[in-house]
């Protein structure tokens, strides 16, 4: 018994766009192959410390990388870190996070507190500015010079002017 060919619009469309997405990749990487290229850095390099906990680039292009001997920014060529022994801004070298607000304002978390560069002015926040735990987790930037700040303790926000907790968070992280 023959059984009736059925054709199926959606799965020809789904190969058909799989196919035109591997023709226009390779066409790509075959155009941009004499410009690939791989770079890996260390410490002898430059970088503080070979463990690399975030990259985040910049709006004015610099590669910040987030290590536990510091922040450290690379323009291409080289690394500058950031760190206690540098500026006294940073009361611990474990940089955990970074994050850029649409201000500009670059903010670092530390295991010891957060830290925001505003223009080259390097300011610290810690459990005395209001922070419910100087050990910053994770950040994300807000809206404007807003940024969310996980901490042990639980999820904050800074709104330019203060920290608060937001809401329906827990107030301590187990």
């Amino acid at each position: 018994r023959k059984m009736p060919i059925r054709f199926d619009m959606r799965f020809t469309l789904a190969r058909l766009l799989a196919a035109l997405m591997f023709v226009i990749a390779d066409h790509g990487c075959a155009q941009a192959s004499g410009s690939l290229q791989h770079q890996s850095w260390s410490t002898e390099a430059g970088l503080p410390q070979s463990s690399v906990h975030q990259i985040l680039q910049s709006r004015d292009g610099y590669l910040w990388l987030a290590t536990e001997g510091g922040a450290v920014r690379y323009d291409g060529i080289s690394f500058r870190t950031f760190s206690h022994e540098t500026n006294p801004a940073f009361t611990s070298n474990d940089v955990t996070s970074l994050a850029e607000d649409r201000d500009g304002n670059l903010w670092i978390g530390t295991a010891d507190g957060l830290i925001e560069d505003s223009n080259g002015h390097l300011q610290r926040f810690g459990a005395s500015d209001g922070m419910p735990n100087s050990s910053v987790l994770s950040l994300a930037a807000g809206s404007g010079d807003s940024i969310l700040v996980l901490t042990g303790a639980g999820l904050i926000g800074w709104d330019g002017s203060h920290f608060k907790p937001m809401q329906g968070q827990p107030s301590s992280v187990d």
